[in-house]
């Protein structure tokens, strides 16, 4: 179970929930496979995206923030 799905099943159904590099402690480019598995979570529906953030620093854009929905 990787950290993106800890992340799901902790939050409560209907509810938002963000979750960051910063707030997981990682590095832009490891936070980009938590990225992928938030994709992955959405795509067999328990979850909706609703906001996903590039950063500008590094000039690669980067998602560095993800805000989503739990469906169920």
């Amino acid at each position: 179970m990787g950290i993106a799905r800890k992340v799901v099943d902790k939050t409560a159904i209907n509810e938002e929930e963000a979750i960051s590099s910063s707030s997981t402690g990682l590095a832009l480019d490891l936070f980009q496979d938590v990225y992928k598995e938030l994709l992955s979570i959405e795509s067999v529906g328990d979850i909706e995206i609703v906001f996903t953030n590039h950063e500008s620093q590094t000039g690669k854009r980067h998602v560095d923030l993800v805000r989503f929905k739990r469906l169920k």
